[in-house]
């Protein structure tokens, strides 16, 4: 996601800025392990890690029709309720600052649905959540753009994980919708506060927000941050 993206989704959230509270404890704030979805076999699984039985005559590995067949009927688009997160969220300011804290956040999950329909996001899909969460933390650690044309790649991938990982299969239709609301808000915030930053620099708030994206990273992926790559492949790991 450009920049231009995410000032086109500032614009969009009606100019509400965040509470100096809310920058303040960025990184504090709680990731609801609704699910505890992402596991280091799954995503390496994902990422091409597959058996050797799985491999064609030239060596390539390839999914085994029944794996496809059974990721494939899984769907990670979900029917939406009510916005239940920006409330909970917001409980982790003080008194004073949460009903601002509570808007701004529900206008960020508001935003990350206009951006990703640019970006052909399909509507309500939890994996593009996840991609936003995962991009916008690695843009935040690594100062880098993720190209638009890579971006529905990493939806893609991150469809294949969901739909690989028995707990998101097996959730409650809440719990999915916890999780897409707190991965999009989550990711939509660390985007919008680093190109904030890079109009107004603020070496202090730059530092916070790095080391809430490496935690954010390290929590959700348990892997090293500095060995994450997204790219047009979608997001690897380097050894």
């Amino acid at each position: 996601m450009t920049i231009k993206h995410m000032i086109l989704a500032a614009a969009l959230m009606a100019a509400i800025p965040v509470p100096a509270a809310a920058q303040v404890e960025m990184g504090s704030i709680p990731m609801w392990n609704t699910i505890g979805m992402l596991n280091q076999m799954t995503l390496d699984d994902s990422l091409g890690t597959y058996d050797s039985e799985d491999e064609d005559e030239d060596g390539e590995a390839e999914r085994t029709p029944s794996r496809r067949a059974s990721r494939a009927a899984v769907s990670t688009q979900i029917r939406l309720g009510a916005p239940r997160m920006p409330a909970k969220m917001a409980q982790n300011y003080a008194a004073a600052d949460r009903d601002q804290a509570q808007r701004v956040f529900g206008n960020m999950l508001t935003g990350y649905g206009q951006v990703a329909r640019q970006l052909g996001v399909p509507d309500n899909d939890v994996a593009g959540a996840v991609a936003a969460f995962i991009a916008g933390s690695w843009m935040a650690y690594h100062d880098r753009d993720v190209a638009d044309a890579d971006f529905p790649v990493l939806v893609a991938q991150m469809r294949e994980v969901l739909q690989a990982t028995p707990d998101f299969v097996d959730a409650p239709l809440a719990e999915k919708q916890d999780l897409h609301e707190q991965l999009a808000i989550l990711g939509t915030t660390m985007a919008l506060t680093r190109a904030q930053l890079q109009q107004q620099p603020n070496p202090a708030l730059s530092a916070h927000m790095k080391a809430a994206a490496r935690s954010y990273l390290t929590g959700f992926l348990k892997a090293d941050p500095d060995r994450m790559v997204i790219d047009g492949k979608g997001l690897s790991f380097t050894s």
